[in-house]
């Protein structure tokens, strides 16, 4: 074939999409490096729409150069205004001033202070765009969506925060009785599960069902990150994405509409609870997507749905692109998940999983993808992380749905009784609670692994090769699966 009919080869305009995509994440991060803000001019989103509806109608080969420049400009654009945004606060830097802003997720205690997420923030009554973070010692009862005003001496940013304060002292906090409904609900529900199942049981159970893993005892956060469990806890995870199949599943036997239906409400009524954090942020944007083509009989390759999917979330919040390792984390574990995992099964096994099996599988994909990234993060690594997934992640489901039941009955009946419908929750969480705290005990628990950012680049590649070899040996056909079924 000649390589002119090979340029005007039909091209399918999911793949083109996946390019932009892909040029997009680019820009972003080629944006922060250069700290240029030459893109910030409002005419170069309308000059990328009006480049992508030619990419998409021409829908050939040759478009994918231009589908990805396209990608790369709006980068470049939504790069440069966020960092017009966060130039804002330089003013300020290295001054005391009065902080003002909105608790945007649960608090976190540490070292003797309370840290804070803070948007819609103002400085000395100047408003400001982007997040601030604010640390102090306060024995106030702060929760997401207080009005909080903080003295101290701003700082520069780090990670996603445009600016910080530490040691601050918090002039005033104040709540209205209708903000942030979705948490008060939260909260009710989880002293109801407390009410029914005992602590740190009961803490545990909430952050399986909502994320609310702050209120976890530090040294049980410790354990579940060393023995790999510590995804269970965050809301986006695992967690999440076996709450809509179950209910999807559920629904089904009634109505295609009635599952779709089902399982998107069960989705943005965690995303409401929770908030649009990095986890959740991925997985509301992989799960609709994945939902919207079961119901229209559409199939999506993989590799296409991660790159739409992480371009989408970063254009929404550029920042989780430039300071966020839950996003990257998590991206790559979803990877490794619909990638690695379905091709490992086939080369080793070629037939259907067991549910032991394919949590084996699955569990075993995400440890080799995410490896590097935490080995050079934290410079640790659980060597117990497999054999921890597979004693709990075969009881998830039962126990998540005993903990609804025991936070439900918690809320609302009597202490004798709730304590007697929460005896079941109870059983299958200290049974988790006593693997974690086994594990995390074990020798070798805390073993380091010192990686480079050359080595875990070299990894990465090299995990790259197997996937392709993988790809090419078996001649797996991604279209056919949904990462939802």
């Amino acid at each position: 074939m000649s390589r002119l009919k090979k340029l005007t080869r039909p091209l399918h305009s999911s793949w083109l999409l996946s390019f932009a995509s892909a040029g997009l994440l680019a820009g972003i991060i080629v944006s922060y490096a250069a700290k240029s803000t030459y893109f910030s001019a409002s005419y170069w989103p309308v000059i990328v729409l009006a480049t992508l509806a030619v990419v998409v109608f021409k829908q050939k080969v040759a478009m994918i150069i231009l589908a990805v420049l396209a990608g790369l400009v709006l980068g470049l654009w939504r790069g440069a205004n966020v960092q017009l945004a966060s130039a804002s606060y330089d003013e300020f830097i290295g001054q005391t001033v009065m902080l003002t802003g909105t608790v945007a997720d649960d608090v976190s205690k540490k070292s003797g202070q309370t840290g804070m997420e803070l948007n819609n923030v103002s400085i000395n009554n100047k408003s400001q765009s982007g997040k601030a973070w604010v640390g102090a010692s306060t024995s106030l009862s702060l929760k997401r969506g207080n009005r909080v005003t903080a003295n101290g001496k701003l700082e520069p940013g780090f990670g996603n925060f445009a600016a910080s304060i530490s040691h601050a002292k918090i002039v005033s906090a104040s709540r209205n009785s209708t903000d942030d409904i979705p948490r008060k609900i939260r909260d009710k529900f989880t002293s109801g599960l407390k009410r029914a199942v005992s602590q740190p049981e009961a803490s545990l159970g909430a952050g399986y069902l909502d994320g609310q893993h702050n209120d976890l005892p530090d040294q049980l956060v410790e354990q579940l990150k060393l023995v790999g469990l510590i995804h269970l806890v965050i809301a986006g995870g695992y967690n999440v994405t076996i709450l809509v199949r179950l209910v999807r599943r559920l629904f089904a036997k009634i109505s295609k509409y009635m599952a779709a239906l089902g399982g998107f409400a069960v989705l943005f009524g965690i995303l409401t609870v929770t908030g649009f954090s990095a986890p959740m942020s991925r997985t509301v944007v992989i799960t609709t997507l994945s939902m919207l083509a079961w119901y229209y009989g559409r199939k999506i390759h993989p590799l296409v749905l991660l790159l739409v999917s992480a371009a989408i979330t970063a254009l929404i919040d550029p920042t989780f692109v430039q300071g966020q390792l839950g996003w990257y984390l998590t991206f790559i574990a979803y990877g490794g998940l619909i990638l690695l995992g379905p091709m490992l099964q086939k080369y080793f096994w070629d037939t259907p999983s067991g549910a032991l099996r394919q949590i084996f599988i699955d569990t075993l994909s995400v440890q080799i993808v995410t490896f590097p990234l935490l080995a050079f993060a934290f410079q640790q690594y659980s060597i117990y992380g497999l054999p921890a997934n597979l004693l709990v992640l075969p009881l998830m489901p039962i126990t998540m749905l005993l903990s609804v039941v025991a936070g439900i009955g918690g809320m609302f009946l009597p202490l004798t009784a709730a304590h007697i419908i929460g005896w079941p929750a109870q059983i299958l969480l200290t049974y988790t609670y006593k693997i974690t705290t086994w594990l995390a005990g074990s020798p070798g628990a805390d073993y380091s692994a010192n990686f480079g950012l050359p080595l875990m680049v070299a990894s990465y590649s090299l995990i790259a090769l197997v996937i392709y070899w993988l790809w090419r040996k078996i001649k797996y056909n991604f279209r056919e699966e949904n990462v939802l079924v």
